[in-house]
């Protein structure tokens, strides 16, 4: 049963405590939140996460290589490369699976490039754009709830009540069909819900994934510019970079890091397993030398 493998309450349990007490959250307001996306989601008729799990199987399982786009302050660099070396649609989407993190879906939307998969705690996400693209695209959207987020969720309400293909997620205890499937900020916790479904087969190509103090603008809406993270962020995103790292350590797929400015902030504890590889990037050309040209529409 596909649930037995996706759940880790137990796995996730003592790194939560652990980042509770040290960023000091609560996990009464974490709760609330759960529960609030969780009476949205079961009112929906007909709903099954059991069945929209198995379908997300499938799909990814139709594909070799993911292309995972962050919000670190590279993606917008590298995948205007990627854009200026194609022709429109840009992304030969029947062979690579995208993958949006959060306010990364902006940045995919600015590019006309509509991602498969949408993660995100609706932070950096707009209303507008995520009602734009499920028009054009019946993606999947995994949604987590967390104790200062209730106020997007109630804005989202009629995403959340419509979308075909919707996952509900938390940080605390699952209570179907809201689950805990681990990880903690939104990158983290695509990675570690992925990598249930992945091969060995399986090639990620990610980008924006650096978790540095750079906070990237398509993190929040309103940013206009990079910014420097808060103490705070910076904590929350080294527990994400570890969780990371945690995973790649011992992950059967191949994963590459494609970067620019920013590195990945645990690189050189990932630099030495086998199928863990880090590429720093400077030109369009080399950009093109590493994804596989039937992946992109080439000019």
């Amino acid at each position: 049963m596909i649930l037995n493998k996706i759940l880790k309450d137990e796995e996730f349990s003592e790194i939560y405590h652990e980042i509770v007490a040290s960023c000091g959250f609560s996990e009464e307001q974490d709760e609330k939140a759960r529960d609030l996306l969780r009476d949205i989601i079961v009112k929906r008729e007909k709903y099954s996460l059991e069945n929209t799990l198995h379908s997300l199987e499938a799909t990814i399982q139709k594909y070799h290589h993911i292309l995972i786009v962050g919000g670190g302050p590279d993606a917008v660099q590298i995948l205007k490369w990627i854009k200026n070396l194609t022709n429109p649609p840009y992304i030969n989407t029947k062979k690579l699976l995208v993958v949006a993190i959060d306010g990364a879906a902006e940045l995919l939307h600015h590019l006309h490039i509509s991602p498969h998969i949408i993660f995100t705690d609706l932070d950096g996400l707009t209303l507008k754009t995520a009602k734009t693209m499920m028009k054009y695209r019946d993606m999947y959207l995994i949604v987590h709830a967390h104790g200062d987020n209730r106020h997007r969720i109630n804005e989202f309400h009629s995403v959340l009540h419509s979308t075909n293909q919707l996952i509900g997620t938390t940080q605390s205890k699952t209570k179907f069909p809201i689950i805990n499937a681990g990880g903690f900020t939104d990158g983290d916790r695509a990675l570690y819900f992925l990598q249930n479904f992945l091969k060995a087969y399986h090639y990620l190509i990610l980008v924006g994934f650096d978790f540095g103090s750079t906070i990237g603008k398509f993190s929040k809406p309103e940013l206009q510019n990079n910014i420097h993270a808060s103490e705070l962020k910076r904590k929350k995103l080294e527990f994400g970079a570890q969780i990371i790292k945690n995973l790649c350590k011992k992950m059967e797929s191949e994963v590459i890091f494609i970067e620019y400015l920013h590195k990945f902030i645990f690189k050189s504890e990932l630099e030495q397993k086998r199928k863990c590889t880090f590429f720093t990037v400077t030109l369009a050309e080399q950009v093109k030398n590493l994804i596989p040209h039937d992946l992109l529409y080439l000019k």
